[in-house]
């Protein structure tokens, strides 16, 4: 017979859908009146949570007509709505950008770790009209930042002062590959965390501002001074609180242990950046555990350890089954039924049981390992004799893999 890993493992406190979000509302759905303004800027002023924080951010609602204006600035995609901000550096090294925000619906409490997520689509790099293209040498980097605020924030952009400034404090900086990228990507799912100070009420998002150094020559083809614009789609924005602690429950086979892969089994956002270290060695991530005990795990992330204990715990797998061979249906009280008996620490499923008389006769079934056999057939009593019973039932993994087990014997009935 095969003996199988067990996993059975609970998980406490760990992220999931049935969390409470900090965001009101993470699809810009909510608006103020079913109304629609005449441009997608105009429409920032119908969110009843979203409110602009600097320059001119803008919401695509779904039901709203876009202008049919044929570049960047104004592009639509049916069946969402989402907001739309774009940062622009300037010839004499100043980056400038657009920034929107909402009010929590609970201050963020100091020293507890955040999880911020949300779908992001990068539009690619453009320019306002393609026939006054200009080209510059120097290249600034391209992020985006996450920022949190006392109060509501207010993103200052003054080109031509060379003041660029923001009133919230700036908590995570998103830079990977599909940001970086020129060209327009598809809604995809990004997300880490961060630690506030504590009271913060607002959170929002900016592309990078202040200065950046320049390469000369830098050449401008024309007096706009603006030689680049990047624009980012923002969808489905969460924040959640992290738990301190995680735990999870490995049930192993006394015969051959089991592998605990905490990739799969530990229930944290799969955007967030994590590593895995067991304290007791240095191997991380995937294990094999061979020993019953209680080991402790590093989730490390971004904004600090999240501490992980999983509890060991030995069983044994093969079924241990127990058949009568003799019984007698008189009714005395004394031994009167006929059942197996099948002790397993793993589920029993799709249960059969039959007993057939010395001419082939099926005189008993059952479907449920706790049923027995009283002797009748028919509502009589059967004969004293040898009878033949055959037996099969399934034990499932919690993987999905299943091992068949078949058994038989004979009985004997005695009057």
């Amino acid at each position: 017979m095969k003996t199988w890993t067990i996993v059975l493992g609970i998980l406490i406190g760990a992220v999931s859908l049935s969390a409470q979000s900090l965001i009101p509302d993470s699809r810009m759905d909510e608006l103020k009146e079913n109304d629609c303004g005449a441009t997608p800027i105009e429409n920032m002023a119908l969110s009843k949570y979203w409110y602009t924080s600097g320059g001119t951010p803008y919401l695509t609602i779904k039901q709203c007509p876009v202008p049919s204006v044929n570049h960047l600035y104004w592009w639509y995609s049916a069946g969402e709505n989402y907001i739309t901000i774009g940062g622009s550096p300037a010839y004499w090294g100043v980056f400038g950008t657009q920034g929107f925000g909402t009010e929590l619906l609970s201050p963020l409490e100091a020293d507890k770790k955040y999880y911020l997520e949300f779908q992001l689509r990068n539009r690619g790099e453009g320019h306002w009209d393609p026939a006054r293209y200009r080209s510059c040498a120097t290249d600034p980097q391209k992020f985006i930042q996450a920022v949190i605020g006392y109060d509501s924030l207010v993103l200052d952009v003054s080109f031509g002062s060379n003041y660029v400034a923001s009133s919230g404090n700036s908590v995570i900086k998103f830079q990977d590959d599909l940001i970086l990228d020129k060209n327009l990507t598809s809604f995809y799912l990004t997300g880490n965390c961060f630690v506030p100070e504590g009271g913060e009420t607002h959170l929002g998002f900016h592309l990078p501002i202040g200065p950046f150094e320049i390469a000369p020559p830098c050449e401008i083809k024309d007096t706009t001074e603006i030689f680049r614009h990047y624009f980012y789609d923002f969808d489905n924005i969460q924040l959640y609180e992290l738990p301190e602690q995680l735990y999870d429950t490995l049930y192993i086979c006394a015969e051959e242990g089991g592998s605990f892969d905490p990739e799969k089994r530990i229930d944290l956002p799969r955007p967030l950046p994590k590593t895995f270290q067991w304290l007791d060695q240095s191997k991380a991530g995937l294990r094999e555990f061979k020993e019953p005990g209680t080991y402790q795990m590093d989730i490390e992330l971004l904004c600090g350890v999240i501490d992980f204990e999983l509890v060991v715990i030995e069983k044994v797998c093969t079924p241990q089954v127990y058949a009568p061979n003799v019984f007698s249906p008189n009714f005395d009280g004394i031994n009167d039924d006929f059942q197996l008996y099948i002790e397993s620490d793993l589920p029993l499923e799709n249960y059969e049981l039959q007993v057939y008389d010395r001419w082939g006769n099926r005189v008993f079934a059952a479907s449920d390992p706790t049923q027995s056999w009283d002797g009748r057939y028919r509502g009589q009593v059967v004969p004293a004799g040898v009878y033949s019973w055959y037996a099969k039932w399934d034990l499932f993994t919690p993987t999905g893999k299943v091992d068949e087990y078949l058994e038989s014997g004979s009985l004997t009935v005695l009057p």
